[in-house]
């Protein structure tokens, strides 16, 4: 048998093994809701010390290196989403303090540059949808604060996200409204 028929026969055999995808390979983890970074939208965050608190902290969205002319994001790291449209984070200052406080969710976001995340940002949770409309069948709701990963945009607007968002070793793939989301 010469090297050309050997390689066939190996094809054809792989091709007779089972197939199965990565995705059910191997159990898959499930969505964060906490212990995860975020990134600071617009120029600055105020950190509270209770939703609609005290003003302990105000995070800018970047900080300079001395040599170094890029701007390197400032990060909170997510503890817990709370009722109304705040979130647990702390955040570490250059110096090595450790601020520990409330934020508003409309001064975060899950992505920096790229846009591989979204956050929900529905108190009641978010359902996550068989086709990109209000309309279209619900699979599953997906719980506030809980990160998901972006896929695609949708919509003649651009008004939907298609997401997979892993629950209790299994992933569900849908469409999100763009509007509950950070």
């Amino acid at each position: 048998m010469n090297k050309r028929s050997a390689f066939i026969m190996f094809v054809i055999l792989i091709s007779l093994l089972p197939f199965q995808s990565s995705e059910t390979a191997f159990a898959t983890t499930n969505s964060p809701k906490s212990n995860y970074i975020v990134y600071i939208t617009g120029k600055k965050a105020d950190i509270f010390n209770k939703p609609v608190g005290k003003k302990i902290a105000t995070i800018n969205q970047s900080y300079n290196e001395s040599n170094d002319p890029i701007p390197t994001p400032n990060t909170l790291l997510v503890k817990k989403f709370v009722a109304n449209h705040w979130v647990q984070v702390t955040h570490k200052t250059r110096g090595g303090k450790m601020i520990k406080g409330y934020v508003q969710t409309k001064y975060i976001s899950a992505n920096y540059i790229s846009a591989d995340y979204a956050v929900i940002d529905s108190v009641n949770g978010l359902y996550l949808r068989k086709s990109a409309s209000s309309k279209s069948k619900v699979i599953i709701t997906i719980p506030y604060g809980t990160r998901v990963n972006l896929i695609a945009v949708s919509g003649s607007k651009n008004e939907w996200y298609k997401v997979k968002y892993n629950v209790n070793n299994k992933s569900f793939i849908g469409f999100i409204s763009n509007k509950y989301v950070r």
